[in-house]
């Protein structure tokens, strides 16, 4: 008998994936040596099911560090830039409150763009992916110390 009243053999502690029979009338409880599948699942809206550890773990660097997304769009005519790059943040930093960072940021991207624009002939999208990435995650780990998903897209038209 347990403090509530209950006596011990109709107490069950299971285990994740142990199977309870409830038998002779809901009188005697059975934990059955077979087990269900006990994999961790994801839900996330539109399946139900296992996923890639490298999923979750993007997942979770999203959740705690944000995205910083930077869309550059160039002229490949002219190899210059059609306008000043535009910065999305999600989870990351307030945009209104971190506007002398998003300048920095922008001017950065300028400058790294219309370099590359000048030392090459064509324009090697990922390449120049790779380069804003490692410099703006610089920027951005200085002065937050927090280290977003940084996305570069870039457009050539």
């Amino acid at each position: 008998m347990n403090t509530l009243g209950i006596p011990a053999e109709n107490v069950v502690i299971p285990d994740n994936g142990s199977i309870i029979e409830i038998r002779e009338n809901g009188t005697k409880l059975v934990t059955l040596k077979e087990t269900a599948p006990r994999d961790l699942l994801v839900v996330d809206g539109t399946s139900v099911g296992k996923i890639a550890d490298v999923i979750i773990k993007d997942r979770q660097n999203l959740g705690d560090e944000g995205v910083f997304a930077i869309i550059v769009v160039i002229d490949s005519f002219s190899k210059r830039l059609k306008k000043s790059p535009d910065i999305a943040s999600r989870g990351f930093i307030y945009l209104k409150e971190s506007q002398e960072l998003l300048f920095k940021a922008r001017e950065e991207i300028k400058i790294i763009c219309d370099k590359y624009l000048r030392e090459h002939d064509t324009v090697n999208t990922d390449e120049l992916r790779a380069m804003l990435k490692s410099k703006i995650q610089d920027i951005l780990v200085e002065a937050t110390a927090k280290k977003p998903v940084i996305m570069p897209i870039i457009i050539t038209i």
